[in-house]
């Protein structure tokens, strides 16, 4: 698959050229960088599902070892404080010297995101979420955007985004606790209809950052650098509930 620079060489090529040339030479490329290639396949946005699968495995290991949940989110953030040491704060006291890319570190993003995700199942109700989540999401977001801002000052940057922050645990902690809302007649939920088109949003968004970001160039902004991000989810969930309608192309989304 292509990244975020997938439509420029279209445009430049003026054919489809690229595309081929990049499906082609996946095997030379997963040879050639294979520490990369097992933690993110052929495109760098695909991270976050080898993550997920990768975690999902590691935490349903631990459950079947028997150890209980605060002890499996103890493991995962122990992990998650090893991926901070070699990304977000890699030149800070915390960090070990090392800065690994974001695939490398994926995983042990994942294992402690979805401990905090088992941990809260097995110890919070609907009733409690209902009470707990929007004061932690809202809290969540105040600390991340505080956070990245002193991280990217004391890199001496304007305001970026950052993949992984000390503070991003408390906004996943947040979703999950907005998973446990009580069910509606229906027995739907609002997270639980977001649920099942995670996916098929995901992989749509891949090739619309794609598009985006060769824009991005000429339109540098923090203003632009929020929008992005609303535009995409925005373009995808619209893209999705398209491609779900059709017959044969469904089964690629959901």
């Amino acid at each position: 698959m292509f990244g975020a620079s997938w439509l420029q060489a279209v445009i430049e090529y003026g054919s489809l050229k690229p595309l081929v040339w990049n499906f082609v030479s996946i095997p030379t490329f997963a040879l050639a960088n294979l520490d990369v290639f097992v933690f993110r396949t052929t495109a760098v946005l695909l991270w976050f599902l080898v993550s997920m699968l990768v975690g999902i495995t590691a935490v349903s290991l631990l459950i079947f070892l028997k150890l209980n949940a605060f002890m499996i989110m103890v493991i995962g953030a122990a992990l998650y404080l090893l991926a901070l040491s070699v990304g977000t704060y890699h030149e800070s006291w915390l960090g070990i010297g090392v800065s690994l890319p974001l695939e490398q570190r994926g995983v042990f993003l994942a294992i402690f995101h979805l401990a905090i995700g088992h941990y809260i199942a097995c110890k919070y109700d609907a009733d409690q979420a209902a009470r707990r989540a929007t004061l932690w999401l809202l809290l969540a977001v105040v600390l991340m955007f505080a956070e990245g801002y002193l991280v990217s000052r004391s890199h001496g940057v304007t305001f970026q985004e950052h993949a992984s922050l000390a503070s991003t645990p408390l906004f996943a902690a947040a979703v999950f606790l907005l998973a446990l809302e009580r069910s509606s007649t229906s027995g739907e939920t609002f997270m639980s209809r977001i649920g099942t088109a995670s996916l098929g949003i995901y992989v749509i968004h891949i090739p619309l950052l794609g598009a985006v970001s060769y824009y991005r160039y000429w339109m540098k902004s923090p203003i632009w650098e929020l929008a992005i991000p609303i535009l995409v989810v925005a373009a995808s969930m619209l893209l999705f509930e398209l491609v779900s309608r059709l017959p044969y192309l469904r089964r690629t989304v959901t």
